[in-house]
């Protein structure tokens, strides 16, 4: 279980106000790639992330699958980057699958609100086996 704290009063993430970006007032900035997401989150202030959980033999032919479960109130955000990269959004109090491949990954997220620290982690992932995740906010 991950348990993400609520930021201090007053604190921000680096990077929101799109200064210096070079974009006129009023246009929205270019999605982030995978890779560049985690970069931004890494290189900020976050919260570390512990190691997911194996749950079991996939029972996948083969497959290596996450679940992420989202137990906060906010919309969660993770992303994979390694052997492949992939991203998830997942609603307040759902979850969510995918399936990765065997390998290491950089992890990164965050939820929709300024007032929680995003988390970074590094994992291996190991092939036929699902993994499981929950994320939750706790006092700080």
């Amino acid at each position: 279980l991950l348990r993400i704290t609520p930021r201090q009063a007053g604190a921000g993430l680096p990077g929101l106000s799109g200064a210096g970006t070079g974009k006129a007032a009023g246009s929205a900035p270019a999605p982030l790639s995978i890779p560049e997401e985690i970069e931004r989150i890494r290189s900020g202030s976050h919260s570390a992330m512990p190691p997911a959980q194996r749950s079991a033999p996939s029972g996948f032919g083969g497959r290596t699958t996450m679940t992420v479960n989202n137990s906060t109130r906010y919309t969660l955000s993770v992303y994979f980057d390694g052997p492949v990269a992939k991203s998830l959004s997942i609603a307040p109090n759902a979850s969510q699958t995918v399936e990765l491949t065997a390998g290491a990954f950089y992890v990164a997220g965050r939820v929709d609100t300024v007032d929680v620290l995003p988390f970074y982690g590094e994992e291996k992932y190991d092939g036929s086996m699902q993994y499981i995740v929950t994320f939750y906010i706790g006092p700080q």
